[in-house]
């Protein structure tokens, strides 16, 4: 499987992170640790559909009639539209789809793309389809409590489309390889609006445990990247850029001194857009691979992690 392309999509509105000095006390810590200086943020009317729209658009400024070359397509999103149908059924209909092929709905975040990229991986493996498109979309600013200065300093609203082919592209994906610890469910949760509480109540919120989530990136995520470049014959000094989930500036921190990493190989760019959650990865991918004035690079660590509490990791290899 190859990585043949991405592109991006925001929301016209840019909220600086400095609008918010008043709202909470400890400010300037709050954003030493968050490390984001500004992030976008849809419109009460703009969903995680109008966003993945716009980014399909521009991919397809550069790749006419791209839904018809696709064998199946991906829409990744822990904000959909509505209950259901899901937001992969809704974008074709906006796309106009008339052929047939596969669609999924994934409910993943942070290691969204490595959940996706281990569901395509699997299509092509089994002869389902050779040309897939990914969508990660996400309005995590509906879920934030605006007395919640965490979530309120940190999570950004963001799109971003993939494009997997079995034979194009500049990278060639290795296995990607996920592991969840599902025990670990309740430090990151947006409880309410659903089933369990007969659809009844106030809508949901983001409830985040962050130091307890960190406790756990620290103790869990050096082993497993470990183990992963072990069964891929690598180690860490094979990999010339990490890109990780851009979760927080501490999370990023603590991930570059845990892989005792080189200066410049673990990529950031969190603090222009914020956490954008399943958006994250590829918005970075793109902007470090594919985007104009992006440096070659040889080997390509990518490494998700959150909700869940999952992880995922995969290694891109330059054709």
């Amino acid at each position: 499987m190859r990585l043949l392309d991405i592109e991006t999509a925001l929301p016209d509105t840019v909220v600086e992170i400095e609008a918010y000095r008043d709202r909470f006390a400890h400010f300037d810590l709050a954003v030493a640790r968050s490390g984001v200086a500004r992030k976008y943020v849809a419109g009460p009317d703009e969903t995680a559909l109008d966003l993945a729209g716009a980014a399909w658009q521009r991919l397809e400024a550069r790749r006419p009639r791209l839904l018809e070359t696709l064998d199946a397509l991906i829409f990744v999103t822990q904000t959909p539209d509505h209950q259901f149908p899901g937001n992969s059924f809704l974008l074709l209909d906006r796309l106009g789809q008339t052929h047939p092929l596969i669609n999924y709905d994934l409910n993943q975040g942070c290691a969204g793309f490595l959940y996706a990229a281990h569901l395509v991986q699997g299509m092509m493996a089994a002869g389902q389809a050779r040309r897939v498109a990914v969508v990660f979309s996400d309005t995590y600013s509906k879920l934030i409590d605006p007395d919640d200065r965490g979530a309120s300093l940190l999570f950004g609203d963001a799109a971003a489309v993939a494009l997997f082919s079995e034979e194009e592209g500049p990278y060639s994906a290795r296995a990607a390889e996920l592991r969840p610890l599902a025990r670990l469910n309740q430090l990151f949760t947006a409880r309410g609006g659903a089933a369990r509480n007969a659809y009844q109540g106030p809508p949901p919120r983001i409830e985040m445990q962050g130091a307890a989530l960190l406790e756990v990136l620290c103790k869990h995520a050096p082993g497993f990247i470990e183990a992963h470049l072990e069964a891929q014959g690598l180690r860490m000094a094979d990999i010339d850029l990490v890109v990780p989930h851009q979760a927080s500036q501490i999370a990023l921190d603590q991930l570059e001194t845990a892989l005792d990493t080189s200066e410049g190989v673990l990529f950031k760019n969190l603090s222009q857009f914020g956490n954008t959650t399943s958006a994250s990865i590829p918005i970075a991918l793109h902007e470090a691979l594919y985007a104009d004035g992006a440096r070659p690079v040889r080997r390509v660590l990518v490494f998700g992690f959150g909700v869940g509490f999952s992880m995922g990791a995969m290694v891109l290899d330059a054709v």
